[in-house]
């Protein structure tokens, strides 16, 4: 039990050594990693002058999996190794049309290494039917690559394919704004 106290406490101040940068703003702290903020459904708080910071937002936007074993209590933080694949560098990947919950759609999408990216203005659209009015807005700006849902402000991965400003699903999925299974054979994205 000693050894995975030990193994915890080891992986949390790696994961505080590899970039993280925590800044308190008018009694909100608020979270980067690597230049990017991340955000949390638990904010971050100062206890008896030691900020603590939820580890899973953490761990997760440094690419590591966390696990809770509820059994021995014990947090797991599994990062994998990195390979260094070379890959054929592709002058623009080809545009494709998205299917919306089986439904055909307009919107344009593009895969690069495991990630669905979508045009942020068809971003809004998916997001707007999790997130509904009158409960909720949603706007998007792809210059400062950030979406807000209400009052909550997300950094969200961009790229560019052609004249299109494309937005990143798998960061979307992370930052915890959308939960989907996507059915590559079919091109169809099913939220949950």
């Amino acid at each position: 039990m000693k050894k995975r106290k030990i193994l915890i406490l080891v992986l949390t101040m790696g994961l505080i050594l590899c970039g993280i940068s925590i800044v308190q703003a008018q009694n909100q702290i608020t979270i980067v990693v690597n230049g990017r903020t991340i955000s949390s459904d638990t904010p971050p708080q100062i206890i008896n002058d030691r900020t603590m910071v939820p580890i899973r937002v953490v761990a997760e936007a440094l690419g590591a999996q966390v696990n809770f074993d509820s059994q021995s209590q014990t947090v797991i933080i599994t990062k994998k190794a990195e390979t260094s694949v070379q890959t054929p560098v592709q002058s623009q990947p080809q545009q494709k049309l998205l299917k919306f919950n089986g439904e055909a759609t307009t919107w344009p999408y593009w895969t690069e290494k495991d990630d669905i990216y979508i045009e942020y203005k068809d971003c809004i659209q998916l997001l707007t039917y999790k997130y509904r009015a009158p409960w909720h807005t949603v706007t998007a700006n792809p210059k400062d690559k950030t979406i807000i849902i209400d009052s909550k402000v997300v950094d969200i991965n961009t790229k560019t394919f052609g004249d299109f400003t494309a937005f990143s699903l798998n960061n979307l999925k992370a930052n915890q704004l959308i939960d989907y299974t996507w059915d590559a054979a079919n091109s169809n994205l099913v939220l949950k």
